[in-house]
């Protein structure tokens, strides 16, 4: 799929002190170094075509496709590890909620899949962004959101009603796949393909 930019918010707030599934990658990228030989792995994972298990070997250590779990006995990842990593990873996750935000900007909904950016000024408290919007929101119709990457979005509705929709770090372990939870990073923006 592809960005449409002009239908995308196109500034949003991202967080350089916070970084989803930190200590979880960490250990999966340190696992994954042990076996730097992409031909040894991809025949006991099952693949046949090396550019394949390339690709797909590289956004199982970030974690961004569904990882399947012969491929993390394939490096040695213990899952028992894995989920004392996913834990670290909340705790973390779980204090920098507690941080003072101040967002840069937010996004209004001005139809499906066409997006517009809304600027607050400098140093605008989290509280006063959620004020501005629920005024323009209650005003025009519009729901409004507030995107604060990998973190968190928070919707405000037309009514003046928040719903906060958060991006927790979590893992889905399944027998023959591990799957990690969806992030916000699409809110806001428009795709075409």
């Amino acid at each position: 799929m592809k960005k449409i930019p002009l239908f995308s918010v196109q500034k949003s707030t991202e967080i350089s002190d916070y970084m989803p599934f930190h200590h979880t990658k960490t250990y999966i990228k340190n696992k994954s170094l042990l076996f730097p030989s992409n031909h040894s792995l991809k025949v006991s994972i099952g693949y046949r075509i090396i550019h394949n298990f390339k690709a797909h070997r590289s956004e199982w250590d970030l974690l961004t496709r569904r990882v399947p779990i012969k491929y993390f006995s394939a490096i040695g990842v213990d899952l028992d590890v894995l989920r004392f990593a996913l834990e670290l990873d909340q705790q973390e996750f779980d204090q920098f909620l507690e941080l003072p935000f101040y967002p840069k900007s937010g996004g209004i909904r001005l139809m499906s899949k066409k997006y517009r950016t809304i600027e607050f000024p400098h140093k605008t408290t989290e509280g006063e962004a959620i004020q501005i919007l629920k005024e323009y929101s209650k005003d025009t119709g519009m729901y409004c959101f507030i995107t604060q990457a990998n973190v968190r979005t928070i919707w405000v509705q037309p009514d003046g009603t928040l719903l906060t929709m958060l991006d927790k770090p979590e893992l889905e372990i399944g027998k023959a796949w591990v799957r990690a939870s969806e992030t916000g990073k699409t809110v806001g923006k428009a795709f075409r393909g």
